[in-house]
């Protein structure tokens, strides 16, 4: 029995497009999986409870209540929702740095013996992190970062060092805001 050139067309097709339709549905979990192992930290924005902020010889203190964070040093006030928002969505966001291992001795190339900024994250579980802001890349682009004295150095957006690089009032949030006003730009 001879099969016609066309149905041989026919069952290569339904098997390439078989195996394409099984590997679009396998790449994503495949991604994922890459992904989880090469994030930026290992617990999510939800996790959160408490965080702590160390510049230089100032320290700001935040605490979560419900939806809304809280300043509890120096000043017991209520937080400014953007500028924590924007530093939250910098720690939490979906996005990869780059990174690389360093030996202790080398920690100061990076300026992560003497870090520029220190903060503390404290987790609902009570497990507690710290994450190191070092030197400003040579290009100005990046600042180099470090979590838990771990060996390993994280290459981050500069955006992590305007997000805590901030004046005391900039952190709390404004009377006009807290009564509901809003102001547009232009």
């Amino acid at each position: 029995m001879k099969i016609k050139k066309n149905t041989w067309l026919l069952l290569l097709s339904a098997l390439v497009l078989t195996g394409g339709v099984y590997l679009l549905q396998r790449l994503p979990q495949i991604e994922t999986n890459r992904d989880k192992a090469n994030h930026f930290l290992s617990f999510n924005n939800d996790d959160l409870e408490k965080m702590s902020i160390q510049t230089g010889d100032h320290q700001l203190v935040f605490i979560r209540q419900s939806e809304n964070w809280q300043m509890d040093e120096p000043e017991k006030t209520p937080a400014n929702p953007a500028a924590l928002s924007f530093f939250t969505d910098l720690l939490f966001g979906d996005r990869n740095y780059r990174s690389f291992s360093l030996v202790k001795e080398r920690l100061s190339e990076y300026g992560l013996d003497k870090p520029v900024a220190t903060v503390g994250l404290m987790l609902k579980n009570k497990q507690s992190h710290q994450l190191k802001f070092g030197n400003t890349s040579a290009d100005g682009k990046s600042i180099y970062g470090q979590i838990d004295n771990l060996p390993t150095v994280y290459v981050l957006p500069i955006e992590f060092k305007y997000a805590v690089d901030r004046n005391l009032p900039e952190w709390k949030q404004s009377a006009a805001s807290r009564k509901g006003e809003h102001y547009q730009c232009g």
